[in-house]
C-alpha cells in the first residue's frame, strides 16, 4: 500500500481479507448469476463476497465482464455474522499478474 500524505487516524485498525475468484473468464455473464466465498472472519464477525459476473438481475443492459462494451460487474460484502454492524470497507481487484 503506498499513502500520499499522512493516512487518518481510522485507518490504524483496519484489517484486511483477501479473496479469490479463480477463472473468472469462464464464469458465466448471465445477468443475475451470482458465485458467493465461503464465509471468511474479519475483524471478528463473518463475511462472505458475492460477485455477478454479468451485473445484477436489474442492472442496465450492457452490464456484464469482458464480453460487453463497459466492462462492469456487480461486488457486494455480505455481513454473515448476525450482528447488526457499521463497516467501511473498499474492494482492491487485480489481474491475473497481481496488478491491481
Amino acid at each position: 500500500m503506498t499513502h500520499v500524505g499522512v493516512p487518518p487516524n481510522e485507518w490504524d485498525n483496519w484489517d484486511s481479507h483477501l479473496v479469490h475468484f479463480h477463472h473468472f473468464e469462464s464464469m458465466s455473464t448471465e445477468k443475475g448469476h451470482q458465485v458467493d466465498s465461503p464465509n471468511f472472519n474479519c475483524c471478528n464477525h463473518d463475511w462472505g463476497l458475492e460477485i455477478c459476473p454479468g451485473g445484477w438481475k436489474d442492472s442496465a443492459d450492457g452490464m456484464g465482464h469482458a464480453d460487453s462494451a463497459d466492462g462492469m460487474v456487480s461486488v457486494y460484502l455480505e455481513n454473515r455474522s448476525g450482528d447488526e454492524i457499521s463497516a467501511k470497507y473498499v474492494f482492491l481487484i487485480r489481474d491475473v499478474s497481481g496488478k491491481v
